[in-house]
């Protein structure tokens, strides 16, 4: 006998129902059956979309907002929620409980995305909206025009994006590339041996692993970069700025002449690579526990 939960698809399609029924209120309550390691999409256009992981195979959506606008479909290996506007935009919260290995996709546009517990592969786009990730493994991709954007845990690949807002990353494994226009960058607890942090109106502050085959790069025009150097750390260091200045916890043998604002020097048997570039502020290498170099 099939099992009518895991072959449920459902579509919460009421636009052609009663009055009463079309613009009722109360919010959307289901559960959906869905296979080990599927996908989540969500495309919220107003709101907030929460996500939490839980033990079951199974998805629940609890939305607060018109259910003339809530769509939700799938089962099995895939679950999509969506909000229709197209008699303008329509305001939905949503709460999301998933299996903690689901990959999830979430497109929102006036959207705060919150992730809890998660370890499947995260894609996340927003416009104007706050994203804040705890976990995901894999591909970790996370990205805000207007917002803050956060991680912290996860392993894999990670991809954060802001335009006008900042960065801030706690405790991540693997490759990191970070990248704002206006906004500081907050690196700590990473343990990488690639990481490029990149922006033009803001600070940069790294707090992790310089692994001795590791290439770490950070660049700001406006703005100043304070990296922890690690006891023992090898590294072959370039460092780059125009209206700033250079100063380091520990002493430094140059390679040449400091009487320009580009220069390098080595550090221990230099095997990583690091490049340090500030066009208007100060470079600081710190020492760990030295005020303001993280922990």
């Amino acid at each position: 006998m099939r099992d009518p939960i895991r072959s449920l698809t459902l579509s919460l399609f009421v636009a052609g129902a009663a009055p009463a029924l079309a613009h009722a209120q109360a919010p959307v309550d289901t559960v959906i059956a869905v296979d080990p390691g599927g996908r989540l999409d969500v495309e919220n256009f107003q709101g907030s979309v929460t996500v939490e992981a839980w033990s079951r195979n199974a998805v629940r959506v609890v939305a607060d907002g018109p259910r003339s606008a809530i769509r939700v479909h799938g089962g099995g290996s895939s679950v999509s929620v969506r909000t229709e506007h197209h008699r303008g935009p329509r305001d939905v919260d949503y709460q999301l409980t998933v299996p903690a290995a689901m990959d999830l996709s979430i497109q929102g546009v006036d959207t705060d995305v919150t992730i809890r517990g998660a370890q499947g592969r995260l894609q996340v786009h927003t416009v104007n909206g706050d994203i804040s990730a705890q976990g995901g493994r894999g591909v970790i991709e996370l990205n805000s025009v207007q917002g803050v954007v956060s991680l912290t845990g996860g392993e894999g690949r990670g991809e954060l994006t802001s335009v006008n807002d900042a960065v801030e990353v706690n405790g991540f494994r693997g490759d990191l590339r970070v990248t704002t226009v206006n906004g500081e960058v907050s690196l700590r607890g990473v343990e990488s041996g690639s990481v490029e942090s990149t922006t033009v109106n803001g600070s940069i502050t790294y707090q992790g692993s310089i692994r001795s085959d590791g290439w770490y790069r950070f660049n700001t025009h406006n703005g100043e970069i304070g990296v922890v150097v690690p006891p023992g750390t090898g590294a072959s260091v370039e460092v780059s700025t125009f209206n700033g200045d250079f100063q380091a916890d520990f002493p430094i043998t140059f390679n040449q002449s400091r009487s320009g604002k580009k220069f390098n020097f080595t550090l221990g048997d230099g095997g990583a690579r690091i490049e340090l570039s500030a066009f208007n502020g100060t470079i600081r290498l710190r020492s760990p526990g030295r005020s303001g170099g993280g922990s």
